[in-house]
């Protein structure tokens, strides 16, 4: 049985727009791979392909804090497959995607703010992460 991180990266968005977090391997905001094979309404994003699934974007209200939804199981594993050990966090805002909605955000990546983080960032972060805006 695969172990499951109980470490939770919390973001604290201490600006006056509503964000969205999205954890990345590489520099592309398209982890998921997301195309025409998914159908992109509001903050849920469903496949076509066999059984409906669904994937939810939580947002993250201005001046509060939220873990991040998607989250690996485990955090050791996830950054020894990245090639840096760097993971990316892009921030969204809200304004953005009701501006031009998923599907376009993640084809021209479309993004308010990208920060590099380690392993050894989040410790020392208390896994904690504070986004204060533009």
């Amino acid at each position: 049985m695969d172990r499951i991180d109980n470490r939770y990266l919390i973001i604290y968005n201490n600006s006056n727009k509503a964000i969205y977090n999205i954890i990345s391997p590489n520099d592309s905001m398209n982890v998921f791979q997301y195309n025409d094979d998914f159908v992109f309404k509001g903050n849920y994003i469903y496949s076509k392909v066999g059984n409906i699934k669904m994937f939810v974007f939580l947002g993250i209200k201005p001046y509060t804090k939220m873990d991040s939804n998607d989250r690996p199981k485990n955090w050791d594993l996830y950054f020894e497959s990245i090639e840096d050990k760097k993971m990316r966090l892009f921030i969204v805002n809200k304004d953005s995607v009701d501006k031009y909605g998923w599907k376009t955000i993640f084809r021209k990546s479309i993004y308010n703010k990208k920060y590099y983080v380690t392993l050894e960032n989040l410790d020392n972060m208390k896994w904690e992460f504070e986004y204060k805006g533009e």
